[in-house]
């Protein structure tokens, strides 16, 4: 399959629209799952404070930047409250071990066959730990950017092992 249409075929995916059932899901997990995500982050900013290796000042530069990743990790994953991102976020919360398999089933056989869909796609893509814009940016030349302008950049971490993704 060629870049164009592996990014095409991505794009119809991610933006495609979902059954009131599963935007209904959606809303219902979205903050449980915010939560979730932020007591992560916190844990590693904690991890940083702990470190007793570290001088002070290290751990005030390696905070700014865990801060900086995780920011732009979080808006991946929970900006843009609308039916169009609900794929790529669920998807996301999943990739990022967020979600369990109990809560993933709560959606749509359709809704998570896409899930699987995407993640098997980025399977196929030599980019690693990549977010859904540097995977497009990727896939498309200069000439066709914007193709999903309205994502927000970030970089999720390794892949958790779950029953979705069958991966670590």
């Amino acid at each position: 399959m060629s870049s164009d249409v592996l990014a095409a075929n991505m794009k119809e995916v991610i933006m495609s629209d979902i059954q009131e059932k599963d935007w209904k899901v959606y809303k219902e997990l979205k903050d449980k799952v915010l939560q979730k995500a932020c007591k992560k982050v916190i844990e590693n900013i904690m991890l940083i404070i702990n470190d007793d290796k570290l001088t002070n000042h290290d751990k005030y530069l390696n905070m700014l930047t865990k801060m900086h990743e995780e920011r732009e990790e979080i808006a991946q994953m929970f900006d843009h409250f609308a039916r169009s991102m609900v794929i790529q976020h669920v998807t996301l919360w999943a990739r990022n071990d967020l979600i369990n398999d109990q809560e993933i089933s709560l959606f749509s056989k359709e809704t998570q066959d896409k899930i699987i869909k995407i993640n098997n796609m980025m399977k196929t893509l030599p980019i690693k730990n990549k977010t859904f814009i540097d995977i497009f940016d990727s896939l498309h030349s200069a000439s066709e950017g914007g193709v999903v302008a309205k994502l927000r950049p970030g970089d999720p971490p390794k892949l958790p092992k779950n029953k979705l993704t069958g991966e670590e």
